[in-house]
């Protein structure tokens, strides 16, 4: 049952291009929050971009994917905040709801398994 407080997430226009990324960019000035602590919580993506992954070369070849996603979500009590996600899953996601029009977007942050490989991964439900 969703929460009475995520429908008084706000509601707003899709924020401006970043120059270099893809996606309608994301706000400056924002706190950095993690993946897990906004699992299951009531959200609204707001933003995003798909930049470059500044650590794979630096790390070796096996450092992660070559692109991430900087993701902009507002809480249910309207704070906003931004992950740092690798995700192709998520990259998929923000961006066919962007393609589709639907962006912002209500949503939560699910962790799904997937059935050919039992392996877990993060998805917007």
């Amino acid at each position: 049952m969703t929460d009475t407080a995520f429908d008084a997430i706000p509601e707003y226009d899709p924020l401006p291009s970043k120059p270099g990324g893809r996606g309608p960019g994301i706000s400056d000035n924002l706190e950095k929050t993690k993946a897990a602590d906004i699992m299951d919580k009531d959200i609204a993506v707001t933003g995003f971009v798909i930049i470059p992954n500044k650590f794979k070369d630096e790390n070796g070849p096996d450092s992660g994917p070559p692109e991430v996603t900087m993701i902009e979500i507002m809480d249910a009590q309207g704070d906003s905040f931004y992950f740092v996600h690798g995700s192709k899953v998520l990259m998929a996601q923000v961006q066919e709801r962007l393609d589709l029009e639907q962006f912002p977007f209500r949503t939560r942050l699910t962790l799904q398994e997937s059935e050919k490989t039992g392996r877990t991964y993060y998805t917007f439900a």
